[in-house]
């Protein structure tokens, strides 16, 4: 089995386990597959587990490198957006909506985004793409 066959699987595994509430399992097996190999899919859903188990500090840091390694994906910007938006730092998410739109994105994806800050109280479920 290839390594980036080896990341994807424990990826798929994670994936599953999260659906099911298995989060730490979940967090193993998407450190796993980040440990084989760097991918934006990898990195968004650790996020996202990082944010169930309440760190939200780690999942800043993966959205982050999600951005990083996948400039014109609109989801960890989202998650980004959101993250934020939970923990009071509306200048942060603004910030991050004109950075988006600097990269010349979709106007329609923009709008979600700026949606999202515009709401007083975001639904944690909501931040899963």
């Amino acid at each position: 089995m290839t390594m980036q066959a080896k990341s994807t699987l424990h990826w798929k595994t994670g994936e599953k386990l999260l659906a099911k509430n298995r989060t730490k399992q979940a967090l193993y097996q998407f450190n796993e597959a980040i440990r084989l190999e760097r991918n934006f899919n990898y990195y968004n859903s650790r996020g996202l587990t990082y944010l169930r188990l309440g760190d939200s500090k780690h999942a800043v840091e993966d959205f982050m490198e999600a951005t990083r390694l996948e400039p014109d994906d609109v989801v960890a910007y989202y998650n980004l957006v959101q993250v934020y938006t939970l923990e009071g730092e509306e200048k942060a998410a603004h910030q991050l909506i004109k950075r988006f739109q600097a990269l010349g994105k979709d106007p329609g994806a923009l709008e979600k985004l700026m949606e999202s800050v515009r709401r007083p109280e975001p639904d944690p479920t909501s931040l899963l793409p």
